[in-house]
């Protein structure tokens, strides 16, 4: 659960750096790479919240 808050807190904070500056980029470039880091954070979000759903049952002693 820890690594998986980190790595979404370092997505958000890759997220917000290429938001304030677009750098070389294209804006088409910039919009696929801006789409990317957002898809990955929320794929990680996801994965978290799955693996405190497992964390829980575990806790309550009940399987699947």
């Amino acid at each position: 659960m820890k690594r998986l808050t980190r790595l979404i807190e370092g997505m958000g904070k890759e997220t917000e750096a290429v938001r304030a500056a677009r750098g070389e980029l294209t804006l088409q470039e910039w919009n696929r790479y801006l789409t990317a880091l957002y898809n990955v954070k929320y794929g990680l979000h996801d994965a978290r919240i799955a693996l405190q759903g497992a964390v829980n049952r575990l806790s309550a002693g009940k399987d699947g």
